[in-house]
């Protein structure tokens, strides 16, 4: 209701890419699913499969929510109104990125440079050259595909360089990170 209310899509991250879960989401009125820890084509077809109705997919009736999000038969208007996205984390899911961005259906693939980071370099380093050349080949083979760009960047400087490559989406923290932060700015404020 919020994200309606505000104008954007709301875009719901299951906690696994299990077709219930996806399903579920999507009945309860979501645009939209971000599915975590996809590694091959495998793993994109399932989630293409969960978000659509038969014949593109196995999604089943009951969208009790889904329904009231927009105007007309909302069987029809999802094929063009649900928005698929795959999180791209892993050392296999970068293995299968060529063909990962083939599969019909897939919108969008967000890049977890935490996960990533971990899965390169067995750190948290998300500077490290070998996350940030990651980064630049997800962008332009997704661009390549007409797949759509998004990025969870941890902070303001991180995100910079992202935004001026071009990505579409850029996340900067969390809510609870932004509202810590928030928190402690009036904190000082107040302090002083």
């Amino acid at each position: 209701m919020a994200a309606r209310a505000a104008g954007m899509p709301a875009l719901v991250r299951p906690l696994t890419a299990d077709a219930g879960l996806i399903g579920a989401a999507l009945d309860a009125g979501a645009q939209g699913v971000l599915c975590p820890l996809v590694e091959t084509v495998a793993d994109v077809e399932a989630c293409v499969r969960a978000a659509k109705y038969p014949p593109a997919g196995l999604r089943s009736w009951g969208p009790y929510r889904g329904k009231f999000m927009v105007e007309g038969d909302y069987t029809e208007r999802s094929k063009d109104w649900t928005f698929l996205a795959v999180q791209i984390e892993t050392r296999s899911a970068m293995d299968n990125l060529d063909d990962i961005l083939k599969v019909e259906g897939l919108d969008m693939v967000l890049v977890g440079p935490n996960d990533l980071a971990l899965a390169l370099t067995g750190t948290r380093d998300i500077r490290a050259k070998v996350v940030l050349d990651a980064c630049d080949q997800i962008l332009k083979k997704a661009r390549e595909a007409s797949v759509y760009t998004a990025i969870f960047a941890n902070d303001i400087d991180y995100a910079r360089p992202f935004a001026e490559a071009g990505w579409d989406i850029i996340t900067v923290g969390t809510d609870m990170s932004l509202l810590s932060k928030s928190a402690a700015d009036c904190s000082g404020v107040l302090k002083s």
